[in-house]
Order: structure tokens, then sequence, then C-alpha cells
């Protein structure tokens, strides 16, 4: 499962494994007693959490495409989390990866309108952000290299390469496909935005 993948990266990015469990104290009529019952909040099976507690990831991984419906039960459950949230950040910066084979390097043109139309979620941001990953891509580090908050690793040995250099960097670890999608988002690349998403590392300094 890919989603193992995931979680070793996130946890490497200093994010931990995340529970939301609230208490509420109710009568027991047969005990005739008042007692204290946990629930949890956000019901996820892999949710993580990074240091400062800003950013929320949650990892569902299914061996189909998800259907409408079930990215509906998943949006139900994060807009009922938000209720019970207050003023915390956390709710207005929610990450909803959803893994599954999508087969995009090689899409035939009957699966490619069902494709689209799943993939149109990734528009509606209002609860969170939901993020598709394609586990049929043999190259799954490309898929990796789109989260948010977690930096690439680009390693070069020749620190003098220059600008040319760093962006063929750059397309060689986004790959082909997703260095030429961003680089329909603006004419010119800006460098240092880009060099901010990046661990850069050296021969020498590793």
């Amino acid at each position: 499962m890919k989603s193992k993948e995931v979680i070793d990266l996130l946890k490497q990015n200093d994010f931990k494994e995340k529970v939301y469990v609230r208490s509420k104290v109710q009568y027991n009529s047969e005990s005739r007693k008042l007692e204290k019952e946990e629930y949890n909040i956000l019901e996820f099976d892999f949710i993580f959490i990074n240091e400062k507690e800003t950013e929320l990831y949650i990892i569902e991984e299914k061996e189909s495409l998800f259907t409408h419906e079930e990215i509906e039960v998943f949006n139900v459950k994060i807009a009922a989390f938000h209720t019970l949230m207050g003023n915390s950040p956390i709710k207005y910066n929610i990450n909803l990866l959803l893994l599954c084979p999508l087969h995009l390097q090689n899409l035939d043109k009957e699966r490619e309108a069902s494709i689209r139309k799943i993939l149109g979620h990734e528009r509606d941001k209002y609860n969170c952000r939901k993020i598709f990953l394609d586990t049929a891509n043999s190259n799954f580090e490309e898929e990796l290299s789109i989260l948010p908050s977690i930096p690439i690793d680009v390693e070069i040995k020749n620190t003098s390469i220059g600008y040319e250099g760093l962006l063929e960097k750059v397309k060689e670890v986004l790959g082909e496909s997703l260095y030429t999608e961003l680089n329909r988002l603006d004419e010119e690349i800006n460098l240092h935005s880009v060099v901010q998403h990046l661990n850069v590392k050296d021969e020498n300094n590793g």
C-alpha cells in the first residue's frame, strides 16, 4: 500500500499521528450513575499533524477509484470536525490525501471523463484541500512531490550549476508532466519561491 510511503514521508518531516477525542458525561440508567464516555470527533484511520499543530494530513487509500459519494462522506466528517474546533487554525489547513489508481500516465479515452470528473473535487477547498495521488504511477515519488509543506529533496553535485541547472534538477524531481503543468500557471518560474520548497544538498555537505 502506498499510504505507508506517505506516512513515512510525513514522519520524516516531523508529523505525528493524531487522534481527536472528546469526552461527555451521561447518565447510565442501568447503573444509575453518571459516566464519562469518550468519542472520536474525526473518524479517520490515518491522521497526522505537524509539530506546531497548524497543519493536518488525513490519508485514505483505495484499490479502485473513489466515488463521489465516498468523498462526500469524508467531506461531511471534516465539516463536523470544524464545528468543534472553535477558532483553532488547524481547521483552515486540513489536507485530505486520496490515494487511488488514476493511471494518468496511460489514460484511455474511455476512462478519461470519469477520472477528470473525480479530480474536479480538488477544486473544492471549502472544508479541506483534497489531493489525489495516483498509486498507479510507477514513479510514486512524483506524486509525493506535490504535497503541501513537504520540502522536495534535490541533490546537486555541482553547486555552481546556475539558474538553468537548478531548473533542470527541479524538472527531474517533479517529472516532466508536473513541471510542464506548473509552467502553464506562470510564464516565468520564480526561482526564490521554488528554492523555498527544496532541500538542496551538495555532494560535500550531504
